[in-house]
């Protein structure tokens, strides 16, 4: 019984170890599968910390920024028609086997009330941006979560995922001035979703005439408690850093495990 113990723990804990350091050098990048013009996730970081130099925190910045975002990602999301075959919404078992194991789950979540989708995981959303962008697609929930994270976490600027009637946006503040983000159509409104919806024309011409302004209107329409990826989603955002943090110590624990029970048998012959 020690025996399979001792090999089961110093296997799967090697397995799981070989499998995280292949994911350091497996690109999980989907752009290479859709025929658009993008430019990369190196680029777009190099871009980004370009224009925080020149610009601080100031709306330039955030201009510059939204449009780095809008080039290096494409619009699309796994249940619409035009997705690429082969593309996959899960998070891939070589970047993280506890992501890519609780897709498996997702009918139970739902089932008891955990999640409000019985997809999460099998048509997942990353709370930290830079697994986010370096994937380089997603639908405005998912960008909108992208530029909360690295404007709050990165640089500082506190800044909110606003949910509407049918879209998702981000609100940044800068010296106590609101500006709204729309990553999916590169633009930055210099005010916040109050006064959004309260003067929709002003919100129209930035849009200009696209029917997602209409979602502006007072109905439905809430901003994150608080900012980052964690006010959109915290139970998301808790599982995926857990996740993060334990795709190495488990690998780790069953290495000691079974290294100790080795021990343990030669100390006694």
């Amino acid at each position: 019984m020690r025996v399979g113990i001792r090999f089961l723990s110093l296997f799967i804990g090697i397995f799981l170890l070989i499998i995280n350091f292949a994911g350091y050098f497996i690109s999980i990048d989907d752009r290479i599968y859709f025929d658009e013009e993008v430019i990369s996730y190196n680029e777009s970081v190099s871009l980004i910390e370009e224009a925080y130099s020149k610009y601080g925190k100031s709306e330039r910045f955030l201009k510059e920024t939204v449009k780095i975002v809008d080039d290096a990602t494409i619009y699309n999301w796994i249940h619409q028609k035009t997705m690429i075959k082969g593309v996959q919404g899960y998070v891939q078992f070589y970047e993280n086997w506890i992501l890519w194991i609780a897709r498996f789950f997702d009918d139970f979540l739902f089932s008891v009330a955990l999640t409000k989708d019985n997809d999460i995981f099998s048509k997942y959303e990353y709370m930290h941006y830079e697994a986010a962008l370096r994937r380089g697609y997603g639908i405005c929930s998912q960008l909108s979560v992208l530029l909360a994270d690295m404007l709050t976490n990165k640089y500082g600027i506190n800044t909110y995922v606003v949910g509407l009637s049918g879209h998702v946006v981000a609100q940044s503040q800068i010296n106590k001035e609101d500006y709204i983000l729309d990553a999916s159509m590169s633009l930055v409104m210099p005010f916040g979703l109050s006064f959004a919806e309260k003067n929709l024309e002003s919100v129209k011409s930035y849009y200009k005439g696209d029917l997602i302004a209409e979602t502006y209107d007072a109905r439905g329409n809430s901003i994150m408690s608080s900012p980052g990826a964690k006010g959109y989603r915290p139970l998301a955002y808790l599982i995926e850093q857990l996740a993060y943090a334990f795709k190495w110590i488990v690998p780790i624990f069953l290495l000691v495990v079974g290294s100790s029970l080795y021990w343990k048998k030669f100390g006694r012959c």
